[in-house]
């Protein structure tokens, strides 16, 4: 971890945020696969699943698992074979935060501000402080109001647009990827493995 920072409380909390930069190691996602069984090819898979059952299910009859599984394996390689595939492609989140100039500049005047009344703890300087904090937690407020009212008036004509706003609020998908560090022999290892040396690195920030 490298460049730890103070900035501004997040709204109207009293705790400051610590921001750093970490370089992590991800493994590469799969690209999800879905099977497009309106478009099977059912008569060729129907000749595939219309062997003799009773000798294939002969060697494990004995067992009702082993049979389940030995249909469910013939059965997963027919729609390996007579389903065709969709791989389903991953869209970024377009968050409902704003992104106008303004707004960002009045982000930035409430760090500087927050950083000016650490360093000097001028009464006048928190004054400030606060009205800058107001006014970014006002304008994303109005933002975010105008967002959904514009979302809630396309309701009955594009009912879509509603429920996928509904499911981007409702649900999340991190993956986040496990930590890298270096123990005392100059070994590269994974944190996870190791929860002690995970302490190590927050203690070093202190």
């Amino acid at each position: 971890m490298f460049k730890l920072e103070y900035i501004s409380p997040l709204g109207k909390s009293d705790h400051a945020i610590i921001k750093w930069e970490c370089e992590v190691t991800t493994s590469p996602k799969m690209q999800p696969v879905n099977y497009n069984y309106l478009r099977g090819n059912y008569d060729e898979m129907r000749v595939f699943l219309s062997g003799d059952w009773d000798n294939i299910l002969l060697p494990v009859s004995n067992s009702v698992d082993e049979m389940w599984s030995v249909f469910a394996d013939l059965l997963s390689e027919a729609v390996e074979c007579f389903v065709p595939k969709t791989f389903v492609s991953h869209k970024k989140h377009q968050s409902v935060q704003p992104s106008g100039y303004e707004i960002k500049e009045s982000v930035r005047k409430k760090h500087r501000l927050w950083t000016r009344y650490i360093e000097t703890q001028i009464p006048t300087v928190l004054h400030e402080y606060r009205k800058m904090r107001n006014k970014v937690k006002n304008e994303v407020h109005k933002i975010r109001q105008f967002k959904q009212e514009s979302i809630a008036r396309l309701t009955r004509s594009n009912p879509k647009h509603f429920w996928k706003y509904i499911k981007s609020k409702s649900s999340r998908n991190i993956n986040v990827g496990e930590l890298k560090s270096v123990d005392a022999n100059g070994k590269e290892i994974w944190i996870t493995e190791d929860q002690d040396s995970f302490m190590v690195t927050f203690s070093l920030l202190r």
